[in-house]
């Protein structure tokens, strides 16, 4: 159960990459769900050591809701990190959320293929019609693809 401040910490997303910038928010309120305003919140940010990368004062948004931005250094360990939100550091966070920073690469396009007709015979040439779209990235447009079915 909450006590008489309650903290809630969301990120813009889940899972981050080395060298990229984590974004939370924290909306507070008190027992009776009004929110605090001019509320000294400090947020961290916790490798998954249990130290403390950062520290920073939160930025005031108003009605209660407080953010933060924490860039992660290129060379950022992987495994779950955890944002804790404080008033006073000396006492347990008010309020926390992991998040994971990982080695990956998104997907980067979706794909759609469709084939003039449905089979051909072996050698034969079948033109195919494709549909893309950036998922992630820059954008692009009347790329040329060259493909083999094998």
């Amino acid at each position: 159960m909450p006590g008489p401040i309650d903290a809630f910490i969301y990120g813009d997303r889940g899972i981050y990459r080395p060298g990229e910038t984590v974004h939370v928010s924290a909306i507070i309120r008190d027992e009776t769900n009004k929110a605090i305003t001019g509320f000294p919140a400090n947020i961290s940010l916790v490798r998954p050591d249990g130290e403390t990368f950062v520290t920073s004062r939160a930025e005031e948004a108003g009605g209660g809701l407080v953010t933060a931005s924490f860039d992660l250094p290129r060379n950022a360990s992987t495994g779950v990190w955890r944002v804790e939100l404080h008033a006073d550091p000396e006492l347990p966070a008010l309020g926390t959320v992991s998040v994971s920073v990982e080695d990956f690469v998104p997907e980067r396009l979706a794909l759609e293929l469709e084939p003039e007709r449905e089979a051909g015979s072996p050698g034969e040439t079948i033109r195919v019609f494709g549909n893309g779209r950036f998922l992630f990235g820059a954008p692009a447009a009347r790329l040329e693809i060259e493909a083999e079915l094998i």
